[in-house]
């Protein structure tokens, strides 16, 4: 598989983000025959100078997803299906947030408990400062 250079990536080596789009780059790739141009921008100086180039302030961040040809970029991680239609110049998202996990009604409850506690634990430690600063005072 070749690379094309219309296909621009921008990336940093350790970004989070940038690692989670990985597997949905190479599934991409085989899916399109088509290999992304890959720039590091975090450690190499020329790299983010193209970036910023293109970029303009559109995005600002990384990963960064640049078609040539068409113009068109994504701002961010986003889904495996927007990235192909991107590479493919089909229409797509230019701003995501990633692959949406599917809704989990368990899931959102043990996050709403979780944050309760915590809540509830604040208060707590506010109501031991209040009583604290009231016995100084007698």
């Amino acid at each position: 598989m070749t690379i094309d250079k219309n296909l621009m990536e921008f990336y940093g080596i350790g970004c989070d983000h940038c690692d989670d789009m990985k597997p949905r780059i190479a599934q991409v790739e085989a899916e399109t025959g088509k290999r992304f141009a890959k720039y590091e921008v975090w450690q190499n100086e020329k790299n983010l100078q193209i970036l910023q180039k293109i970029d303009k302030g559109m995005c600002g961040g990384i990963p960064f997803f640049y078609n040539r040809r068409t113009r068109d970029y994504i701002c961010g991680a986003t889904s495996t299906e927007n990235l192909k239609n991107w590479a493919l110049g089909r229409p797509h998202e230019a701003f995501t947030q990633g692959e949406k996990k599917p809704f989990s009604m368990q899931e959102s409850i043990k996050e709403w408990k979780e944050s309760a506690e915590k809540m509830k634990q604040t208060i707590q430690d506010i109501q031991g400062k209040l009583q604290s600063m009231s016995a100084k005072k007698k």
